[in-house]
């Protein structure tokens, strides 16, 4: 495709594909805490499995590169409004959100096993 972009155009033309960043692989054995802090946080019937994979980049995965982790998505929509796209100049979310994250954060602390 990009050689015959570039000869319509008469013109030459490389391409090269740059390693992003490393996949998100949640650590399995953290996955249960993970969903217990969620539980604690906001109740069962809140908590739910992402119904697909994401195939998006996310940086997260250079973390999980070095450290075990999970990765969590919080709700931050705000019913009947456009919140627009996330890491863009447009995205309005619920701020109250903020608040979920760090009590979740809080019940991971509480509940992660001691040393």
């Amino acid at each position: 495709m990009v050689q015959g972009l570039a000869t319509s155009f008469n013109t030459t033309a490389t391409i090269d594909f740059l390693d992003s960043v490393p996949p998100v692989v949640n650590t399995s054995s953290l996955i249960p805490l993970a969903r217990a802090a969620a539980t604690n946080t906001v109740g069962k019937e809140a908590v739910m499995p992402l119904p697909k994979a994401n195939m998006g980049a996310e940086d997260f995965g250079n973390y999980l590169d070095h450290v075990p982790g999970v990765f969590v998505r919080y709700g931050a929509g705000i019913q009947g409004h456009d919140v627009g796209g996330a890491h863009t100049s447009t995205w309005d979310f619920n701020e109250e959100a903020l608040m979920v994250g760090a009590m979740y954060l809080s019940n991971v602390v509480l509940q992660y096993p001691p040393a």
